[in-house]
């Protein structure tokens, strides 16, 4: 029995099992990457638009984005902030999101982000959205 045969036959083995492995990983890898460089690009447009709410209205209360909750089944995107905001601030911060998603080369269609694998769609999420 040629025992350099069985050893080259296990390596082959061992090579595919490993490539499945890596293959099985990339993918769910890639997945998760896409989801945080849309969160982190929502962040920025978010910040700066909370950013140049302030400056704009120094009467505003002070308001932060407190977090990005991202739901990966149906790719929907909250973003809370810490205080309430206008109806007509809402929409500039949602435009201020929309604007930073542009920017990094998404395709935009009112609060709905597209690029080659999902569609997000954005909300706001503040203590009270008021007229």
């Amino acid at each position: 029995m040629d025992q350099n045969a069985q050893i080259s036959a296990e390596l082959i083995l061992f090579a595919g099992l490993m490539l499945v492995i890596v293959l099985v990983f990339a993918t769910v890898i890639a997945n998760e990457n896409e989801l945080n460089m849309v969160a982190t690009a929502a962040r920025i447009g978010a910040d700066n638009a909370t950013t140049q709410l302030s400056i704009l209205n120094p009467t505003m209360s002070p308001v932060r984005v407190t977090k990005i909750y991202m739901n990966s089944t149906t790719y929907g995107i909250t973003i809370t902030l810490s205080g309430t905001v206008t109806s007509t601030q809402n929409t500039t911060l949602i435009n201020g999101v929309m604007n930073s998603m542009q920017a990094q080369g998404y395709t935009v269609s009112g609060n709905t982000v597209t690029n080659a694998r999902n569609n997000y769609t954005f909300v706001i999420n503040s203590s009270d959205i008021s007229g």
